[in-house]
């Protein structure tokens, strides 16, 4: 049987939801990552002369890793350990 479009909707919803408080989680990496990537993405597109929106949706993809990443493994450790001080 296949769903009704409400359904698909309560799917779709909790999907963008889930989108959303993985962003806000890794916005602070996101964000120290994009000043970082950012020199270098210029030079990526001299020396690959990639058009803009390839360009685009590499440096997207490559920020949202490495602030993932970032988050995962050097911001989440500290915020447990201030979390472990406070009591």
């Amino acid at each position: 049987m296949l769903p009704t479009l409400s359904r698909i909707r309560q799917i779709s919803a909790k999907r963008l939801a889930g989108v959303a408080s993985h962003i806000s989680l890794v916005s602070y990496s996101i964000y120290l990552s994009n000043g970082i990537l950012s020199q270098g993405m210029s030079k990526v597109n001299k020396i690959t002369g990639l058009s803009w929106w390839p360009l685009a949706i590499f440096y997207f993809a490559v920020v949202w890793v490495i602030g993932t990443l970032s988050y995962r493994y050097i911001e989440k450790p500290f915020i447990d350990l201030y979390r472990r001080k406070q009591g």
